[in-house]
């Protein structure tokens, strides 16, 4: 889904067009054929249990998920040690944000809360796609703005 502007009558969303029927994750399955093409080959199913972790705090991101059902959690964890959720992700989006801005790891962790089944692909392999191609790297970030603006919402 995407906000866009109608020149003299505000904002509208519009709903992206699958090119990818077959992938339910809709960040994939909106992806133009060419930029699917770059990331398919290294594509693996994975089951995703509850309690899965997915990214681990302060660690390299190894892998990045792209959920295809269930839901993980962004939790992000205060100097006092409390842990507060920062958002979710589910099929609309994908994990490890911080390799689509430049960075390996987080802060944060973000963990399996309801089970499903999602799309792996190492970090270095989506590095890589992304330097062959503008219009992927801008594909994905469009999702890091929409989940930012979730979790500004969410405080």
């Amino acid at each position: 889904m995407y906000l866009v502007p109608l020149a003299g009558i505000g904002w509208t969303t519009l709903m992206a067009v699958p090119a990818q029927p077959s992938v339910r994750n809709r960040l994939l399955a909106t992806l133009s054929l060419v930029d699917f093409s770059r990331l398919e080959p290294q594509l693996a199913r994975v089951p995703l249990p509850v309690g899965t972790r997915l990214v681990e705090p302060h660690t390299p991101i190894e892998h990045v998920y792209f959920l295809e059902e269930g839901i993980a959690s962004v939790v992000a964890t205060t100097s006092q040690g409390r842990r507060i959720e920062a958002g979710i992700i589910g099929r609309e989006g994908m994990t490890g944000i911080p390799v689509l801005l430049g960075a390996d790891r987080t802060p944060h962790e973000c963990f399996i809360q309801i089970a499903g089944e999602g799309l792996r692909i190492g970090a270095d392999d989506l590095r890589r796609a992304m330097a062959g191609s503008a219009s992927l790297h801008q594909h994905l970030l469009r999702f890091v703005q929409a989940f930012m603006v979730q979790m500004g919402v969410g405080a």
